[in-house]
């Protein structure tokens, strides 16, 4: 799993978004897929989800559903940052099989925010 990332920094105030692309590296199909994003509440503003997502406290959680074996799937979501600064961003897959590698199951990424 990985961010994809627009910029190397965003600005206060404006509109922007950040998008994740997960890829099942197994050999078999991963079901009810969930793809998690966690929001930092004071520092952004939520504006946007994709179809299949829904907000949940500070997370946006995406039902993917099945994920075929060497298939990959995007997710954008847009934000409005309040604050200047660094802010850290956090993703996490979740699938109803066990992992056998539980390290690519989460992803994060630093933005820095500026006026």
């Amino acid at each position: 799993m990985s961010f994809l990332k627009r910029l190397q920094f965003w600005f206060a105030g404006f509109n922007d978004y950040f998008r994740v692309m997960t890829t099942n590296n197994g050999n078999t199909a991963a079901t009810k897929t969930t793809l998690i994003f966690t929001l930092v509440k004071t520092s952004m503003t939520l504006v946007s989800v994709p179809n299949g997502c829904v907000t949940k406290d500070a997370k946006v959680v995406c039902f993917i559903g099945n994920l075929a074996a060497n298939h990959s799937i995007t997710k954008k979501i847009i934000v409005t940052m309040k604050k200047v600064g660094a802010l850290s961003l956090k993703v996490e897959l979740k699938s109803k099989e066990t992992d056998v590698d539980l390290s690519n199951n989460k992803a994060s990424t630093t933005v820095t925010i500026k006026n």
